[in-house]
């Protein structure tokens, strides 16, 4: 399984989000409220991490994702950003990068990414 490229930036806190998500099914009845039952007793963390990347820190985690991780498709150890322990993550969507500064020249350019993942219990 790979592990988070050194060459790229550690989780930075200022704009990180996490969420829960439970595993719970709700079934509509004709009368009465609805029940609600656990799925299982596995819990899934949402993450979303901005990051602050150079061009060529930006190319490093394309090529991340297209090579090591085959488009998303393998998950990945890293910190966990609320207990400094290692876990596993996956991708749940494409990351999204916005330009913030720069010109024509790749050199000078920076970029802002969000990548959203999931640890994986």
């Amino acid at each position: 399984m790979p592990s988070w490229p050194v060459d790229l930036p550690a989780i930075q806190e200022l704009g990180l989000q996490t969420k829960k998500v439970r595993s719970t099914v709700r079934t509509g009845l004709s009368m009465g409220p609805p029940k609600v039952r656990r799925r299982s007793t596995t819990t899934f963390t949402n993450v979303a991490i901005p990051f602050s990347l150079d061009n060529f820190q930006k190319e490093r985690l394309e090529n991340f994702i297209d090579n090591d991780l085959k488009g998303g498709s393998v998950s990945f150890t890293w910190e966990d950003p609320t207990s400094d322990a290692t876990v596993n993550y996956r991708l749940t969507k494409e990351p999204q990068f916005r330009l913030v500064s720069g010109d024509r020249s790749r050199v000078d350019r920076r970029w802002v990414a969000r990548l959203d993942l999931e640890i994986i219990p």
